[in-house]
């Protein structure tokens, strides 16, 4: 079996949708012809006459579907061609009404719940589309319209799932490039002045120490980081290292 996908759903959906397909009740991309037009309106008569014949008539050569036709029409075209020459072959596999389709579907839920996955059929009662992606859905909504694209909220569907005969690839999510900074914190010791002592002055001061923020390392800045590393349990020798650095800012 031909490996179809639902990227190549989304694409033949996309080619009919430019082509403007008429839609025909009954059809699943063939040519629309005279003998097709006779052939379709005798079987179903309700169907047909609702129009005039002209309606018809002045769509011979195009490549029609009707809602679940469009679908396959994907299948039935020779190669999954989406060039609207090719007039699609019937194949019992894959003619599936929208209510058969619903049933054979093991993968569906609510439209609420639809997941960003172009190539999903959206269904309600009687009637399918295809989801292009970006909230967007292209069916053959009736002879009126032929083949339309909306945004899926402004129709009534009721349903997503997923086709029982297409093999479906997810969106791979975009890499991200996470960027990492290190900050490298100076050795500080009794006897230094400078910005970084004003730093470690003002983290030890979160601690509760009454230091001057001054950038001078005298006795009493000295004093504080013995005791904030004896507090840390770590070698309590006024000099704040990385060690001292990584407790302060714990």
């Amino acid at each position: 079996m031909a490996d179809f996908t639902n990227k190549g759903l989304v694409a033949y959906c996309k080619a009919m949708l430019d082509y403007r397909s008429p839609y025909w009740y009954g059809t699943f991309g063939q040519i629309a012809s005279e003998t097709l037009y006779l052939e379709k309106k005798k079987a179903y008569p309700d169907q047909y006459n609702k129009w005039s014949k002209a309606s018809f008539s002045e769509q011979y050569g195009k490549k029609v579907h009707d809602c679940s036709g469009l679908i396959k029409g994907y299948f039935m075209t020779p190669g999954g061609s989406s060039y609207p020459t090719v007039a699609a072959k019937y194949d019992s596999k894959y003619d599936l009404s929208s209510s058969a389709l619903e049933a054979r579907a093991t993968e569906k839920g609510p439209i609420s719940t639809i997941p960003e996955i172009p190539g999903l059929i959206v269904w309600k009662s009687g009637h399918v589309g295809v989801y292009i992606g970006n909230q967007m859905v292209i069916e053959e909504r009736g002879h009126t319209y032929g083949t339309v694209m909306t945004k899926i909220t402004e129709r009534p569907w009721e349903k997503w799932l997923k086709h029982p005969f297409i093999t479906y690839e997810e969106a791979k999510p975009e890499p991200q490039i996470i960027t990492t900074c290190t900050v490298i914190l100076p050795i500080l010791k009794r006897g230094i002045k400078d910005s970084s002592v004003k730093r470690l002055q003002a983290v030890l001061n979160t601690y509760g120490y009454d230091l001057k923020i001054d950038g001078s390392f005298g006795g009493k800045t000295e004093a504080a980081v013995i005791e904030f590393q004896k507090s840390r349990k770590l070698k309590a020798d006024g000099i704040v290292g990385a060690v001292t650095w990584a407790a302060l800012f714990d």
